[in-house]
Parts: structure tokens; sequence; C-alpha cells
């Protein structure tokens, strides 16, 4: 389980903030969420890019799971007023961001403790209202050399 500052701060990012930036918006109905899966392998040492769509959301939130558990740490939002990387993010990886004008999550100097589950759960407002897409990517990183599936993760895609 996350400490409990962890989710009370993704509670009040979702709960709190949210409603004020969505106040123009209308979600019509549950089928427009959709769900994207990726898995992504990388190397430790070096880089990886996360993709949260091909055209940055009006609003997102990236968050990891680590593999073993059930609990969310928010990494970085943007509500629409720039990007806010949150301090926890550094428990994952000490270089994080994003890719420039996008919403592609970006690790640099990527260490093996980054493996896990990253998700965007991202706001795209459209004509006929806000639409709602996670994008869910298990990113395994890897020892130079090392085969693809060799380590063991208990994350299960939804």
């Amino acid at each position: 389980m996350g400490r409990p500052l962890d989710r009370h701060l993704y509670f009040c990012l979702l709960v709190c903030l949210l409603p004020a930036q969505l106040a123009g918006l209308q979600i019509l109905d549950p089928e427009e969420v959709e769900y994207v899966r990726n898995q992504t392998t990388a190397v430790a040492g070096g880089s990886v890019e996360l993709g949260c769509g091909s055209e940055p959301p009006t609003i997102f939130i990236w968050a990891y799971t680590k593999p073993g558990s059930d609990s969310n740490q928010v990494l970085l939002y943007d509500y629409g007023h720039g990007p806010k990387l949150q301090p926890l993010s550094k428990d994952v990886a000490a270089d994080m961001g994003l890719v420039f004008n996008s919403s592609t999550l970006l690790i640099n100097n990527l260490p093996l403790s980054a493996s896990g589950l990253y998700t965007c759960q991202a706001l795209y407002e459209t004509d006929s209202g806000a639409k709602i897409t996670f994008f869910y990517n298990h990113l395994e990183v890897l020892v130079d050399g090392e085969e693809p599936g060799s380590g063991v993760s208990n994350i299960t895609l939804a």
C-alpha cells in the first residue's frame, strides 16, 4: 500500500482540483472512455518515452504503480496551466519530465527500479463533449544484454 500522503494527494488532484477545470466540459457517457495498453522495454541507464496520446490532452495526470503494489503514485499532472512535477516522482526516477510540447513522459538515466505500470489519465475536450482515455504503459527496465520477459512482474493490465 502507498503512503497515506500519496493517496491523499492523488484523490485531492482528482476530486478537489479537477472539477474547477471541467466546469465547461460535458462528459456524455461511459462509452467515451477508452483504454490503451502498451508494453515497453528499455535498458537501465538509457532513456525511455511513454506515450499519452498522439496529441496533448486538455488535462492529464501521470501515475506510477510499483510491481507488487496496488497503489498509484502521482508523478506529474497538467490541468491546462503547465505541467507540475510532483516531489514523489524522485522516488521513481531522478530525471523525469515531459517531451517538449507534449504529454509524453520522458525518463532519462533510467534506474532498474523504474520498472512498473505508468498510467496517463487523459481528458480531451471535443466538439461533442469530453473524451477520457487511460494509457497503461507497462515498462520493463533491463540490464544491458538481458532478455525481455526475464524479470518477474506482478502488475496486471486492467
